[in-house]
């Protein structure tokens, strides 16, 4: 399983601005193995 920190909070954080939230993406992992490691189901595009 490969984990990636993308979107407004990775811009931010290399401006050495504040970020309020963090958007990941997952990687060669199957929903029931995330489910499994305890990460919680957000929004439709799970996994």
């Amino acid at each position: 399983m490969k984990i990636y920190e993308v979107g407004g909070a990775v811009r931010d954080s290399l401006l050495s601005l504040e970020y309020h939230e963090t958007d990941w993406v997952v990687v060669e992992s199957s929903p029931q193995q995330m489910i499994e490691l305890g990460f919680t189901p957000v929004g439709k595009n799970f996994p």
